[in-house]
Parts: structure tokens; C-alpha cells; sequence
């Protein structure tokens, strides 16, 4: 390539690009670039020490002492991240990332339990869903956990 072409070019990309040609070109990137979120739902085990916990035996009254704790979240994270999040005690410049019931209990990912449901695709059907999975939970007698 020429000194020539390669001035020609720099030029060319300089001058300023009509609003008709500015507008059409931003919805399609636009609509390129943005990525649909998908939204999950999940289920966490918790300690049986939890179950002992004031706030666990006020919020499962009919608690079966021989079925697990469980937590029961929903997020735009895969199950995994949010839970090494919890585990973690992430933070961000906005406060905690995490529940202090599953930083102090959570002992593991119960991936049955949630499988079946994901990937969720708005964050209303997931808070619906996770509403749903804690009182199916209750119902059974499991000592749950939900914020």
C-alpha cells in the first residue's frame, strides 16, 4: 500500500458520518450486541445446625427435622458462580454479594433439585419460580431458606 492510500484512508475515516447512515448502523450493532440474559434458579444444602436457628424455626413452622435445610436463590450467575459467590463472601462497591445463611451453612449444590427448570428467560419468571420451589419445599416439610 501507498503513502497516498493510506493518507486517503485515514482521511476517509475521519470525515463524519451522515445522522441517515449513523442511525441505521447503531440499531444493527445495537441488535448484534446485545445478548439475551438468561436468568437461573437454585437450590443450596445447608447445615442441620441452621434448622436450630431462631429465624429458620420462625419461618418453617412445620419443619421435618429429618429432612435437610435447603436455600433456595435465583440469579442472572450460573448456579456454580453464584454459589462460589456465597461461599466467598463477595462484595462489590454496593455492599455483599452473598446470604449470610449460606456463607455461614451452605455446604453444597443441589443440581437435581434445579436442573429441570433452567435457564429462566426473565428475571420475573425466575423470583416467580423461586417463590414456588420454597413453598413446594415447605410444604414437604424441608426447612427452607429464601430471601
Amino acid at each position: 500500500m501507498t503513502c497516498l492510500n493510506r493518507i486517503l484512508r485515514l482521511i476517509a475515516a475521519l470525515r463524519p458520518i451522515p445522522a441517515s447512515r449513523r442511525k441505521r448502523d447503531y440499531r444493527t450493532k445495537r441488535s448484534t450486541r446485545v445478548a439475551r440474559t438468561k436468568f437461573y434458579v437454585y437450590v443450596i444444602e445447608l447445615d442441620r445446625e441452621f434448622a436450630l436457628t431462631r429465624r429458620a424455626r420462625k419461618a418453617n413452622p412445620r419443619q421435618d427435622p429429618k429432612k435437610p435445610c435447603i436455600y433456595v436463590g435465583s440469579s442472572s450467575k450460573t448456579p456454580e458462580e453464584r454459589f462460589r459467590e456465597h461461599v466467598k463472601g463477595a462484595r462489590n462497591s454496593r455492599g455483599p454479594l452473598f446470604s449470610r445463611v449460606v456463607y455461614r451453612y451452605g455446604k453444597c449444590l443441589l443440581p437435581n433439585e434445579y436442573k429441570k427448570y433452567n435457564p429462566i428467560d426473565t428475571r420475573e419468571e425466575a423470583l416467580e419460580m423461586e417463590k414456588a420451589l420454597t413453598e413446594k419445599y415447605r410444604g414437604q416439610g424441608y426447612t427452607v431458606w429464601s430471601n
